[in-house]
Order: structure tokens, then C-alpha cells, then sequence
């Protein structure tokens, strides 16, 4: 199953973003919605058997049937829209090209009713299928690039972004993969004869040696490249050992918004170095 560029995933109950047209995303399932989704639900799980898988991948329904569920609130519902999306690959490696074609004029379907109703939710094919919040299509593309290359930073940048975003955010992990996926490209390039490598390390060598490195020749009189990539890295590295406790302080979990920014930085960090543009002169 094929799509455009996936949006970045959701975080059910995020605040309400506008678009670069201005027009308003709704946040939840508002009244013009509600009915369509609900059709949209009945008949997937009507037509495709999925009462059951349904229930089990909500933890157990205190409620008779998935409809009557995802009747309740807005989270029920969009949960229940994200499950029935999750198992649809499964329909999709059936290799039944009626089967398959059913299921692609459904999703689209989905697609239809969430973009004709303003919805701040669209359908993500990046791993499977999965609900996602519509974001900034700049944002959107820089962080595609990102996580569609091959190689160990790109695959922890891609567990950062799900972490990050997905119905059950998770941003001290986030934040973990972020930073692991920045110490791998960094220490490639900055100390690559390290059998012992780490962020600090690669920071430490880089301070050292400022003068000797530049980013895309991006210099002038007032401000070298290479400090705002010091910078940048330290901003990363030193918010991270923070909520380890590094300095002898107890661990605290990092918050919704400093995942997101060290996720953000950590994707320019990780494609400056990935494109060579982090240079020795």
C-alpha cells in the first residue's frame, strides 16, 4: 500500500496546531465528524472480523462491543481507529487482490473523512498504518529525509519520532535514541579512532580542535560553524545527562516539549554530518 509523505505521528489531546493556510485542525472528533468515523468503524470491524482483536489490543473493553466503545469519547474512538489501522497490514500481505483493493478504498475512505472534516489526524503508512498529527509540511519533509536513510542513526532518529509522537509518548526514551543517534554520527566523524566512543568524548575533541573543523564553510567573522555545532551538541549532550542525574542529582523524566526540541536539533545534527557537510581543514 502506497501513500505521500506520511505526517509525523500523533499525540491524542495535543493542542490544536493551524496549518500554513490558516484554516483550524480539530484536535478531537468534533460533532461534524462523529458519524462518518463511526460508519467507518462499524463496517471494519462488521466486514472484517476484528471485534475481537479490538477489544484485546485495547487491554480488555469494560464496554459489550468495539461500536459502543468507541461511541463514548473522542480518545476511545480515535484508539479505536488506530487499532483497526494497525492490523490492516496484515489484510494487506494476504496477497487477495480483491481483498487488497477493498482495503485501499476503505483507507481511503478514512483519509477523505479526516481531511474533509478539518481533522488534525491523518492515516501514516511509514510503518505499517497508524493515526498521525498533521504537522508542518517543511517539518514534515525534513524529518522524512531523515529517517528514510539507511544506517543505524536514521533507524534510532525513526524510534526517536515514534516515541516522541505516538498515542503513548514516550519522551525520556525519545530522548535516548535522539542523543544515541547524534554520539553515532559524531563520533564517526570526530573521533573515529576511538574504541571507546561517546558524545562527551567527540564534544571534548571538537572544543579542542574548533578551529579545524567548519560546517559547509558556513564562517564568518562573527561566528564560526563549527561553534554553533559545538553548541548544538552540547545542547543535546548536557540536557541529557541532566535527566540522568549525572551530577549526582536524582533522574527526572524529560518533558513532552524538551523530547520534541531534542529531537528536532537531533535530526539537523544527525543530516549534517549523514550529507558530509561536517568537515576536517
Amino acid at each position: 500500500m502506497t501513500a505521500d509523505k506520511p505526517s509525523l505521528p500523533l499525540s491524542v489531546g495535543r493542542e490544536v496546531r493551524s496549518t500554513s493556510s490558516l484554516s483550524v485542525l480539530h484536535a478531537g472528533v468534533p460533532p461534524h465528524t462523529s458519524p462518518s468515523l463511526l460508519g467507518w468503524v462499524w463496517s471494519m470491524v462488521r466486514d472484517h472480523d476484528l471485534e475481537g482483536y479490538v477489544q484485546a489490543k485495547q487491554g480488555g473493553s469494560k464496554f459489550r462491543t468495539v461500536y459502543e466503545a468507541a461511541t463514548m469519547n473522542d480518545d476511545l474512538m480515535l484508539d479505536v481507529v488506530d487499532s483497526i489501522l494497525q492490523h490492516l497490514p496484515a489484510f494487506d500481505e494476504s496477497g487477495d487482490y480483491v481483498t487488497q483493493n477493498k482495503l485501499r478504498v476503505l483507507v481511503a475512505a478514512l483519509q477523505s473523512i479526516l481531511a474533509e472534516s478539518s481533522s488534525a489526524f491523518a492515516v501514516d503508512f511509514s510503518d505499517g498504518m497508524r493515526l498521525v498529527q498533521r504537522v508542518d509540511k517543511t517539518a514534515e519533509q525534513a524529518s522524512a529525509d531523515a529517517v528514510e536513510q539507511d544506517g543505524h542513526a536514521s533507524g534510532l532518529l525513526k524510534t526517536a519520532w515514534s516515541a516522541t509522537f505516538n498515542r503513548n509518548p514516550n519522551p525520556s526514551s525519545s530522548c535516548r535514541d535522539a542523543v544515541l543517534a547524534v554520539e553515532w554520527v559524531a563520533c564517526r566523524t570526530l573521533t573515529p579512532g576511538d574504541e571507546q566512543p561517546s558524545l562527551g568524548k567527540a564534544i571534548g575533541h571538537l572544543q579542542g580542535t574548533l578551529t579545524t573543523w567548519t560546517v559547509a564553510t558556513l564562517d564568518d567573522h562573527q561566528q564560526a560553524s563549527a561553534e554553533t555545532l559545538l553548541a548544538m551538541l552540547k545542547t543535546v549532550w548536557q540536557n541529557y545527562q541532566r535527566h540522568l542525574g549525572a551530577d549526582g542529582s536524582p533522574a527526572q523524566p524529560a518533558t513532552q516539549e524538551e523530547a520534541e526540541a531534542i529531537l528536532f536539533l537531533a535530526v539537523t545534527i544527525v543530516r549534517w554530518f549523514e550529507r558530509g557537510l561536517v568537515k576536517h581543514i
